[in-house]
């Protein structure tokens, strides 16, 4: 076959059961190599049907690629955030400390700490009430999904509908 293309096969799957390995050679025309080429920069540029950021076919997939390796400090706030318990074990214990002046650090930073957390709920609570009725609504529609897709919240009765919900003005 004059002027055309050889392709080398070595597939161990493309082998009948029994037969040695080897290589096969397919010898394609011209045309046949071009019509394979258009099929695949057809197929290269379908977009995916989920993110149209992505390819179908070729290209970084999601996942793939070495994976991230965590920072030191990162690993450390881990760590140190399953230490709660401990932590404030050790602010108590030094406020019973004999010594008055870790007593007084102990205390200070009890009353710190507490601060923080008063101001964080706060803020929290103030979020909450800047929010419309809508943007609840679906804080709590997207939090019954997430949890009915992780199986926190299970209902099999037969009777679940999906659909869209609307929020109505109160006509009182």
């Amino acid at each position: 076959m004059e002027g055309g293309w050889s392709m080398i096969i070595s597939r161990d799957e493309l082998l009948s059961p029994g037969e040695p390995t080897g290589r096969f050679v397919v010898n394609i025309s011209q045309e046949e190599r071009e019509r394979r080429r258009q099929r695949a920069l057809a197929q290269h540029a379908k977009v995916h049907p989920d993110d149209p950021s992505r390819r179908l076919f070729g290209g970084p997939q999601p996942g793939s690629g070495p994976k991230r390796q965590k920072r030191a400090t990162e690993v450390a706030a881990e760590r140190i955030a399953r230490q709660g318990n401990l932590m404030a074990d050790a602010v108590i214990g030094a406020m019973r400390d004999t010594s008055p002046s870790i007593r007084l650090q102990g205390v200070r930073l009890g009353m710190e700490i507490e601060h923080r957390e008063a101001e964080l709920r706060l803020k929290e609570d103030r979020s909450l009430d800047e929010m419309s009725n809508a943007e609840l609504v679906q804080m709590i529609v997207d939090a019954a999904i997430q949890a009915r897709r992780s199986g926190a919240l299970p209902i099999d009765d037969g009777n679940t509908v999906e659909g869209t919900a609307t929020l109505m003005e109160d006509a009182s």
